[in-house]
């Protein structure tokens, strides 16, 4: 039997503060419903005992609780909508008190449209493609009032015309599911492991120095509080704090500077003007500090911390991109910013001599607290943590996919110690004389630039938007020269993006029909564009459709989630997309194969990034058991050079 379950609950706690797990097992956390459907029959429901009377309203047949744990235990498969909320429900929640689920016969539907690059809500997906899936705004907004105590008195809503609508927006979602479920294909075996093992690394989540973490929050909030007042007094009241935007452009415009941003990277450029008034600079040096995101972490890893045990559970989300990568969920270890001390120690204790002391010896507070980010997770007592790098992966996995051969050859030499790295060799090209990494930084970080900007088909914006991150100004013309020159010396790539646009313009104009460059194939199938790895696994893309681009040619348009505005939009396709795609998608394959085999292999990880893994062992587990497991290749993978950087150590890093 097929089951698809919902749960409605309500808590003191704040889900989107604490996450699942937390809130799962908070002591006011409680099940107000719980809808089953079993597939092709009616849906069933259970609800508080005092609210049955109000249930039997909407003619659904009631269970009791017994009933609930016999139907769901006995079921075949249980499918859920982020199922990684009703696992936590069923089998933390103090006010279920039932028996253990086991997560192996749990089924996820988000999981399923992720897979296939839909809208992750449920209601999304379903109007995505047009799945008779009523939307219940009412229904919806009655579930968030419900979810939570009444702000003046504390007590819970209870009003018998409010519950009656959350009994039947339950039973919706039960039925909704179920549709989607029937409407996407299953998760692959090798997906099913991955969702599977990515479901107990998020359950069993990485240990955090809360000590650490509510010091340096502390900290940063007194530094805070310090530069608002600062900026208020250089902007004559104009501006009473560095948060806001609006009021900091006005007065910038009064001294003539217009920008249209005041993020990191415009902040550097007009900082790198020389001719820049000295109060202008001192007003945008104080947003700069007082504008590192990263510092308002300490407090969210001090709310999504385990009280008893100081663990942080639910960091990255299954197949949040089209490739299947990982994202970042809470905390977010995955946009943790690279520049961080190898020991934060002493930096962390600074802080309990006060501010003054912290930038006499240290610098500047919150670049301070900033680098000592990752050192605050760490690993279990008695235990270490063991991390693994991939060296420049997606530029492999890229060269490999083009069929690039001097580039692999030349990672080969370099991990075997007789080659230069290929920043330097891409510099040599460049420059037109040799470039060694310690005596020419400047050239090698142009050679970087490219390497990493231009594989994608990337033009002026892009290598621009790569330099401008790594402090590099240049202009148009030499920026161009040195687009050139790099697709020049990398003619596969270059075949490569003219190829897979040729061949995805095909499949949609024959749909059944299969096109293939180098081992990556395009067909169209029941309204989805696929885009077969060389390993196998298909990408998905809705609806797609040809269309003339902007060079005159033809392309194909998918439909997809914005990632800045998170709308169902229309995208365009083009060669550079489709081979980033697939480097990334092949990278993220080579990533997830490394975390099940430390899994099976009992180190269990704790972190993964894009091209890290961490896990948490005995201090007498070596470090290149960890590295086993990553270089431990495919078959399809066995041509592609990997290399992996191992470190350890009790806090987090990066080398």
């Amino acid at each position: 039997m097929i089951l698809t379950v919902d749960y409605e609950t309500r808590s003191r706690a704040d889900l989107k503060k604490v996450g699942a797990w937390n809130y799962a097992e908070h002591e006011s956390t409680q099940a107000i419903c719980f809808a089953s459907k079993p597939r092709g029959e009616k849906a069933l429901l259970w609800v508080r005992p005092e609210y049955a009377d109000i249930a039997r309203t909407i003619g659904c047949e009631l269970l009791s609780k017994e009933d609930v744990f016999e139907l769901v235990l006995s079921a075949d498969e249980v499918h859920a909508h982020n199922a990684h909320f009703e696992l936590a429900v069923w089998n933390l929640c103090s006010d279920w008190g039932g028996r253990p689920l086991d997560p192996a016969k749990v089924y996820c539907t988000m999981a399923q449209a992720a897979r296939c690059s839909m809208p992750l809500g449920l209601e999304a997906a379903g109007a995505a493609m047009g799945l008779p899936i009523q939307k219940d705004a009412d229904g919806h907004r009655t579930m968030l009032q419900l979810c939570k105590p009444r702000k003046k008195t504390g007590a819970w809503w209870e009003a018998p015309e409010k519950l009656e609508k959350l009994f039947r927006y339950c039973i919706r979602d039960v039925e909704a599911e179920e549709v989607l479920s029937e409407a996407l294909p299953p998760l692959p075996a090798a997906e099913r492991t991955i969702w599977l093992t990515d479901y107990e690394i998020n359950k069993r989540g990485v240990k955090a120095d809360i000590d650490a973490c509510e010091l340096l929050a502390t900290g940063v909030k007194q530094y805070a509080a310090e530069l608002n007042r600062k900026l208020e007094e250089k902007t004559n009241g104009h501006a009473k704090s560095a948060t806001q935007i609006a009021a900091l452009q006005e007065w910038l415009v009064a001294h003539g500077i217009r920008t249209k941003s005041l993020d990191k990277a415009h902040i550097k450029r007009l900082l790198a003007k020389k001719s820049l008034p000295d109060n202008v600079r001192e007003v945008l040096e104080i947003r700069r500090e007082a504008g590192k995101t990263s510092t308002a972490k300490f407090s969210g890893m001090v709310r999504r911390a385990d009280p008893n045990h100081g663990v942080i559970r639910g960091t990255t989300q299954y197949h949040a991109a089209g490739t299947g990568r990982w994202g970042g969920r809470g905390i977010q270890p995955q946009n943790f910013p690279r520049d961080s001390y190898l020991d934060p120690t002493d930096a962390i204790t600074a802080f309990n001599h006060g501010l003054d002391v912290v930038e006499m010896i240290w610098g500047v507070p919150t670049f301070v607290a900033s680098r000592c980010l990752r050192g605050c997770l760490t690993a279990r007592p008695g235990n270490k943590l063991v991390g693994g790098d991939y060296s420049a992966v997606e530029g492999r996995v890229g060269a490999w996919v083009a069929g690039e051969q001097w580039v692999l050859d030349a990672y080969r030499e370099y991990d075997a110690g007789r080659g230069s790295e290929l920043y330097c060799i891409t510099a040599q090209h460049v420059y037109g004389r040799p470039i060694d990494k310690k005596s020419d930084p400047a050239e090698r970080m142009i050679g970087k630039v490219a390497d990493l900007a231009l594989g994608y088909q990337g033009w002026l914006g892009a290598f621009h938007s790569m330099a401008d991150g790594y402090g590099i100004q240049i202009s148009d013309d030499e920026a161009k020269r040195i687009i050139l020159t790099w697709r020049a010396r990398h003619p596969m790539f270059v075949h490569l993006w003219k190829k897979l646009e040729e061949c995805a313009v095909l499949a949609v104009e024959n749909p059944g029909h299969r096109y293939a460059y180098r081992n990556c194939l395009f067909t169209v199938r029941d309204k989805f564009l696929l885009l077969r790895l060389p390993n196998g696994r298909a990408l998905y893309y809705y609806d797609p459709e040809i269309f003339v681009n902007d060079r005159g040619k033809k392309a194909v348009s998918y439909m997809s989630v914005d990632q800045k505005t998170h709308k169902w939009v229309r995208k365009g396709g083009y060669g550079g997309l489709w081979t980033n795609n697939i480097v990334q998608g092949l990278s993220r394959d080579i990533e997830a194969r490394a975390i099940v085999l430390c899994e099976r292999d009992g180190l269990p990880v704790v972190i993964h990034t894009h091209d890290e893994v961490v896990a948490d062992v005995p201090m007498d587990v070596p470090a290149s058991r960890l590295v086993s497991c990553m270089l431990n290749k495919s078959a399809w993978a066995k041509d592609i050079p990997l290399a992996v950087g191992a470190w350890e150590g009790f806090r987090y890093r990066k080398d």
